[in-house]
């Protein structure tokens, strides 16, 4: 079973997409993983916090 990463449905090993939302599985099968979309997140939180901070701290 592969697991969509971005609805979550378990799909069967031998379709390409995901029959629930109809996204590509073929990332899972190129080795990536069900946590990629989860550190991407974070990735994109840390980077906004960052820019807050720099447009609200650092001198104009």
């Amino acid at each position: 079973m592969t697991t969509c990463l971005y609805c979550g449905h378990n799909n069967s090993d031998n379709i390409d997409t995901c029959s629930e939302c109809m996204a590509p599985l073929h990332y899972q099968k190129n080795g990536w993983s069900v946590s990629a979309k989860k550190k991407f997140t974070y990735f994109v939180i840390a980077v906004t916090i960052i820019s807050f901070f720099m447009m609200f701290y650092l001198p104009r």
